[in-house]
């Protein structure tokens, strides 16, 4: 079964390389494109507590953004309804010339927000000053889109949204899903799962954290650069 699905992305994934690759040189070829994530630009200042049900939630904003040299581009196949989307890094060379595949987990129907998302994307902490863990991380899940336009000089930075649509059918069994060079998706502070449970901890400060691909599920060019923190105080 595996084995089909990994055929089936193998051929689709070279067939689409023509989509996102971009223009050959000599200087790039042979060359890996790799993604290179990193927090979306004030990622966690928005943050806030909200008190919802009996806990007390601190909320904020964060995302992604890719300055990599290439797009994150990630399959989703199944051949039935009752089995599991499994996810497949698609990654290229310059001109086309499909690399390798990287399968890595699963996509999973968010029900909150109305569409798929790929699991293990990032994952926020609190951390107590001697940078113990004070609450527990909530590791989350992204839909991978190119939402916003951030770096467009970078080299092959996409001049367009290539990867523009969440897919919302809970009955899909293929689709693909990314994040162009140069842009970067942003989850809003009041969506579900844009929080940690500060419930049980004590007034004082601590850094809030979040990590891009904290499994190192995902290739990418490095991951020196995936983890951004704040000062925050809780009363």
């Amino acid at each position: 079964m595996i084995r089909g699905i990994k055929t089936f992305s193998l051929v689709l994934c070279c067939l689409l390389a023509g989509l996102v690759a971009g223009p050959a040189t000599s200087r790039d070829a042979g060359k890996a494109l790799l993604p290179d994530l990193v927090p979306f630009p004030g990622s966690l200042e928005d943050h806030y507590v909200e008190n919802s049900g009996g806990r007390k939630l601190l909320r904020f904003s964060s995302g992604m953004v890719n300055v990599g040299d290439g797009a994150l581009e990630v399959i989703g196949r199944r051949q039935s309804l009752s089995q599991p989307v499994i996810a497949q890094q698609c990654v290229y060379e310059r001109g086309g010339v499909r690399r390798k595949m990287a399968p890595f987990g699963e996509f999973e129907f968010h029900a909150e927000h109305g569409h798929w998302h790929l699991l293990q994307v990032a994952i926020y902490r609190l951390l107590n000053e001697d940078g113990t863990e004070a609450a527990a991380g909530n590791k989350v899940s992204f839909c991978l889109l190119d939402e916003h336009r951030i770096h467009p000089r970078m080299p092959r930075a996409s001049s367009t949204r290539r990867y523009h649509e969440c897919v919302k059918s809970p009955r899909a069994k293929f689709f693909r899903s990314g994040l162009s060079v140069g842009w970067g998706d942003l989850y809003d502070h009041y969506r579900d799962g844009q929080w940690v449970d500060i419930t049980d901890v004590a007034p004082g400060r601590y850094t809030l954290q979040v990590e891009l691909n904290p499994d190192g599920v995902m290739l990418e060019k490095s991951r020196d650069n995936n983890i951004h923190s704040i000062p925050v105080t809780i009363r």
